[in-house]
């Protein structure tokens, strides 16, 4: 049981019915969490987000306007370690959940016993959570945390990495010498002489194109030869997802 001292996480209701925004901020504030702002949409939400300011979502799926797994790919895409809850009333979208590192599910008609659990789950993680990594590359950039690079690119004798907000970073450099700074991490892969891409970002593979589609929409090339491995460790990856929820 967390003491009440410690119960400062801020969490967020993003709910397009109003009596289900109402009950579930009554059950976090009554186990503790007085700090709860509700939301009647994920734009409404979106509108003021703050990556820093949030320890915990709860995320309706089915809303009128953009449903929640849309606005979740917004939020991961500045923040992976916001914990969210799906809200729901099936399981249907489990496998964009395991995409999108979604914490947990609750279901509808809330349980309060659930409700709480999940609040000190999050409350933990955010106690013990370490400040975050941040790589550049040798001071060649401003520091980045290295889940927002999605991929890198050798352009003639300059390097452009792609982040998660859709902007980039050129950098004069060959990929080579920048995946050195990155090899302690097993989600960076080559698979093409041009291309690093983070496998986390990966929604899908083009096999006529022979590229990976990633969620800004920027294609990495796959050399022919490297197709079957590049398969196999997005396989890996996403099963050991599914593990993790």
């Amino acid at each position: 049981m967390i003491a009440d001292e410690r119960k400062t996480m801020v969490v967020a209701v993003v709910d397009d019915e109003p009596m289900e925004r109402k009950r579930l901020a009554a059950y976090i504030k009554a186990a503790g969490w007085q700090s709860v702002d509700c939301f009647a949409s994920g734009d409404e939400f979106l509108k003021g987000f703050n990556d820093k300011k949030y320890g915990l979502v709860f995320m309706d799926i089915l809303m009128d306007g953009r449903n929640g797994v849309e606005i979740v790919k917004v939020i991961r895409k500045a923040s992976p370690r916001i914990f969210i809850a799906f809200v729901t009333g099936s399981t249907d979208f489990a496998m964009e959940a395991y995409r999108l590192h979604v914490n947990r599910y609750i279901e509808k008609p809330f349980d309060q016993e659930e409700v709480r659990e999940i609040l000190e789950e999050a409350q933990e993680i955010a106690d013990a959570a370490p400040a975050p990594e941040t790589v550049d590359f040798g001071g060649l950039m401003e520091p980045v945390e290295p889940w927002q690079i999605v991929c890198i690119e050798q352009q003639a004798h300059m390097a452009v990495v792609y982040l998660s907000d859709g902007s980039s970073r050129k950098i004069r450099e060959k990929i080579s010498v920048l995946l050195e700074y990155l090899e302690d991490r097993q989600e960076f892969h080559q698979f093409h002489k041009s291309f690093i891409v983070n496998i986390a970002h990966v929604t899908g593979i083009d096999e006529d194109l022979q590229m990976f589609l990633t969620d800004i929409g920027k294609n990495v090339h796959i050399r022919r030869r490297s197709m079957g491995e590049a398969r196999r460790t997005l396989k890996q990856y996403l099963d050991e997802m599914e593990k993790d929820m």
